[in-house]
């Protein structure tokens, strides 16, 4: 298991704080739908790897979101919508 096995050829990659991914999506009026963290850890591999840390700390979270309109005026929705 290489140690960038997961990662895109020619992807950048960036860290951001969990306000402006989450928090920056549903001021702009985006319905989160789903959240999911890859389990790529493996409590064998060698201490430090990519593959141990990732036991902890994910690499990356996929977020499903959708813009939410208004009726009246066909504008989105700011906040937070809990179904």
């Amino acid at each position: 298991h290489g140690e960038f096995e997961h990662r895109e050829k020619g992807a950048l990659e960036f860290v951001h704080r969990w306000e402006e991914l989450v928090g920056g999506l549903c001021r702009a009026g985006f319905v989160i739908e789903d959240l999911a963290e890859p389990k790529h850890g493996d409590p064998a591999a060698e201490p430090g790897t990519f593959r141990h840390r990732s036991q902890f700390i994910p690499p990356y979270v996929a977020i499903k979101a959708r813009r939410v309109a208004t009726p009246a005026l066909g504008q989105a929705a700011a906040g937070i919508v809990i179904p």
